[in-house]
């Protein structure tokens, strides 16, 4: 492994992952590794994959892109857990409240359903549904229908659940959330069919902000890189904010800068041309 000296300077990559360093297909493709992997192994980047799927569900791209090798992190959760990948460290872990589950699963009932992440398992009262299979698909995770939601969770410390649904009347799920005062939570569509909920006070800027102080690197070290509304907060804090071309509205016009689309490497060729401008 290559080593960085004085000369080098470390650059701190935070990037999201669905939309953004994965294809389409959730597939990264043999450019966007390489090029990682070379840009790790010459000791200039160091790489945080920040990103709303469960531990379980980052994992085979974390192996993928050596971060155990590459003193690379994981920001699970949506900012809920912070894992050094080298030795599975945990550095900082938060739970949804148990009061506020039965809310969430009162706000999930049809034409809407929820999930949750539990090990290796999507737990659900819906295991059929094409959503939870989206999700089961992405994180490689097995859903498993239970008779009572509640029932099963009942003890389980919950980083997050996630309500399902159509996208028209998730949207207006969402908006009439937002009207509500004093929920024990905080909420967001990382999908149009994905409202998640989450402790309060969590995003992916909190994440790296814990991870930035333990590290003791400075904002203005991180480059940050999304496509979607939970991304915002990130692309916000960090020195440089990044869009994929694909990236939603309000995200493109948060970043700094924008890059090519997912399915066309804008995590590589952006990777590319910031080694040019470093030379």
């Amino acid at each position: 492994m290559a080593m960085n000296n004085a000369e080098t300077p470390v650059i701190w990559l935070a990037v999201d992952l669905d939309g953004t360093l994965t294809t389409s297909d959730k597939n990264v493709t043999s450019f966007t590794l390489q090029t990682l992997l070379t840009a790790q192994q010459e000791g200039w980047l160091r790489i945080v994959i920040d990103s709303g799927r469960p531990v379980n569900g980052i994992a085979p791209v974390a192996d993928l892109l050596q971060l155990d090798r590459y003193d690379g992190w994981v920001v699970a959760f949506n900012g809920g857990e912070i894992v050094r990948w080298s030795d599975r460290q945990c550095l900082f872990r938060q739970s949804l409240p148990a009061e506020a589950v039965p809310v969430i699963y009162n706000i999930g009932q049809p034409p809407f359903s929820v999930m949750t992440y539990v090990g290796q398992e999507i737990l659900t009262e819906t295991p059929l549904s094409p959503y939870v299979q989206k999700s089961a698909r992405a994180n490689r995770m097995i859903p498993r229908g239970v008779d009572s939601f509640l029932e099963a969770v009942d003890g389980i410390p919950l980083s997050k659940c996630i309500v399902v649904g159509e996208p028209v009347r998730l949207a207006a799920l969402e908006e009439s959330l937002r009207q509500q005062p004093a929920l024990p939570f905080d909420f967001f569509r990382s999908e149009d069919f994905f409202l998640e909920f989450v402790p309060q006070g969590l995003d992916k800027a909190s994440g790296l902000q814990c991870l930035s102080r333990h590290l003791g690197v400075p904002s203005s070290d991180f480059i940050a890189i999304g496509d979607a509304y939970n991304d915002i907060p990130m692309i916000n804090w960090a020195g440089t904010g990044v869009a994929v071309a694909n990236a939603k509205g309000p995200v493109l016009e948060a970043a700094d800068l924008i890059t090519r689309s997912n399915d066309d490497d804008g995590v590589a060729h952006f990777i590319t041309q910031l080694k040019q401008w470093k030379h």
